[in-house]
């Protein structure tokens, strides 16, 4: 792949900027593109031709470098490389797509089409199919093709999944993982109050008190990073192993809500004491505080985040 690259024109006009630019023998483009099918064209350097001519529909609003960036990586869709930023640029559309029902349970996923589509390989096909079938949103029938499967039969608690639901279903999947919450964290915090060991207790105090202070400094990104870690050391403190396998679960939700601007500038004064309380009792051993802490803190984050999803010009 090296000194290699593609010119990318579009079928119909760019609705944002456009720029180009020179890198070796390769002319770049980058242009936001709405819902346009982009002809990715082959530029031969060295003697090599990279592509064949294809076209690839891009469904929202993107950066799409294509060829090397100016510090010589070799670069697709979303610039990641093309050894694996290509197939996770895929899996994530059709993930997407599947999702929103675009493809709707029952329907077929033809590898010729899926060919054509992404200008990709039968290969490539294969990797991306096998990636959605673990999260069990397809599978593979002989003489029938790739079979979307029934919602029913998706891995819902696969992290991947969730952060595609959470985009096209966001409050209803709001609802559901705070039930998730509801149901397992409390009980979570309370069993901690009789198992956790001393440094997991310590580590609850400080995360808490860290937390704190990102709080008074309007610290997100910090005060989210102490957020997963705090809820992932409860689950796994309460002795728990399907419990603390739910981890990821809490972190993408946790995640999720910081990067889509629901979370206050400061965070509730009233959350950032419940944490402190959960340590504390845990602590103590005193498990039913514990339970009920957690329950009123989980509760607080759904009325919280829910009324700012209602506020949402997007909700």
């Amino acid at each position: 792949m090296r000194g290699g690259g593609f010119r990318a024109n579009t079928a119909i006009p760019p609705t944002g900027p456009t720029d180009e630019y020179t890198s070796g023998s390769a002319v770049l483009r980058r242009a936001v593109i709405r819902s346009a099918w982009v002809t990715c064209r082959p530029v031969a350097t060295d003697g090599v031709t990279i592509l064949g001519a294809r076209k690839m529909h891009v469904p929202c609003d993107r950066h799409l470098p294509f060829g090397p960036d100016p510090g010589g990586r070799s670069a697709a869709a979303n610039g990641a490389s093309l050894s694996g930023g290509l197939h996770g640029k895929i899996v994530d559309v059709l993930g997407r797509e599947i999702s929103a029902g675009v493809h709707p349970p029952g329907s077929v996923l033809r590898v010729e089409d899926l060919e054509q589509r992404f200008g990709i390989s039968r290969s490539v096909v294969r990797e991306v199919v096998r990636t959605l079938a673990s999260i069990r949103l397809v599978v593979g029938r002989q003489r029938i093709g790739i079979v979307v499967r029934p919602r029913a039969e998706w891995n819902t608690f696969d992290p991947t999944l969730i952060r595609w639901l959470l985009e096209v279903d966001r409050t209803n999947q709001v609802r559901t993982l705070v039930e998730l919450r509801t149901a397992v964290e409390p009980v979570a915090a309370g069993a901690a109050a009789h198992r956790a060991e001393t440094g997991q207790v310590e580590e609850l105090t400080r995360l808490a008190g860290r937390m704190r202070e990102l709080a008074v400094e309007g610290d997100l990104e910090g005060f989210l990073e102490a957020d997963v870690a705090f809820h992932s050391l409860v689950l796994s403190a309460s002795g728990n192993e399907m419990f603390a396998q739910l981890h990821e679960v809490v972190r993408e939700v946790l995640r999720w809500r910081t990067e889509q601007g629901l979370m206050p500038a400061h965070p509730e004064p009233m959350a950032v004491d419940l944490h402190g309380e959960i340590a504390r009792c845990i602590g103590e051993g005193n498990s039913a505080r514990a339970e009920e802490a957690a329950r009123e803190l989980v509760a607080e984050s759904l009325h919280g985040t829910l009324a700012l999803l209602e506020s949402s010009p997007e909700a």
